[in-house]
């Protein structure tokens, strides 16, 4: 699961969520590309609205996927579909056909637009993202310690200063800046080491770049963890 979607996650379980309103969860899966995959995902859209019947259709999604999900539910009827924006950009060249596309269908289909900043705005709605709600988006790190299970001992070091960046590896996160960033601060005088939580489709070329700035015992690919916390 991505943040997108351990925030809903933690919204699902409140107490006063829970009271107000009768959730149902789709995971739309990647299984829905061609034609004919369109057309199967047209289907299971119906088939949601028909069995669920929702007052509200919520999409939690990157650009791509929440367009066309949108798009579903709008032709067949959906009454209220509020699409949110996590990221404040989706594909490294914004200017391509199928962005564009994916924008004008959000904005054609889309009742409740919301983003947790302009830039995010920007990136779902375009340009002229019309009018949206900001709910910003942060991490309770006293809760992530709190439910840690297995709390680090705290030893502090005065010779290593140690950096954590927790996300999917690719273009959207940006790890290279925090790479490149260890790089440029290391120094005889001042010591640190960076960990990046998460996996993704960029971490053979980030490996290749710490190998390249020869920061390689600096920096360490922890992957995927259950307890981020911990």
């Amino acid at each position: 699961m991505g943040g997108p979607q351990r925030w809903l996650e933690d919204v699902l379980r409140d107490v006063s969520f829970r009271a107000a309103i009768d959730a149902r969860v789709w995971h739309v899966e990647d299984h829905y590309r061609g034609a004919l995959g369109k057309m199967r995902l047209l289907r299971e859209c119906a088939r949601q609205l028909h069995v669920h019947r929702p007052q509200r259709v919520y999409l939690s999604h990157d650009l791509n996927v929440a367009a066309l999900v949108a798009c579903g539910f709008g032709l067949l009827g959906a009454p209220c579909i509020l699409v949110h924006s996590h990221n404040a950009r989706f594909y490294a060249n914004e200017s391509h056909w199928k962005p564009r596309l994916y924008r004008s269908l959000v904005r054609r289909f889309s009742h409740k637009r919301i983003a947790f900043s302009h830039e995010s705005a920007i990136a779902m709605f375009g340009e002229a993202p019309g009018q949206w709600i900001q709910l910003a988006a942060f991490i309770d790190f006293k809760k992530l310690w709190r439910e840690s299970d297995r709390p680090p001992e705290r030893k502090p070091r005065t010779d290593v200063y140690t950096f954590g960046c927790v996300g999917r590896l690719c273009h959207q996160k940006n790890q290279e800046l925090a790479i490149r960033a260890m790089a440029a601060i290391r120094t005889n005088e001042f010591t640190s080491r960076l960990l990046l939580l998460g996996e993704g489709p960029l971490e053979p070329a980030y490996r290749a770049l710490v190998q390249q700035l020869g920061i390689g015992n600096e920096v360490e690919f922890i992957g995927n963890v259950e307890n981020v916390g911990a």
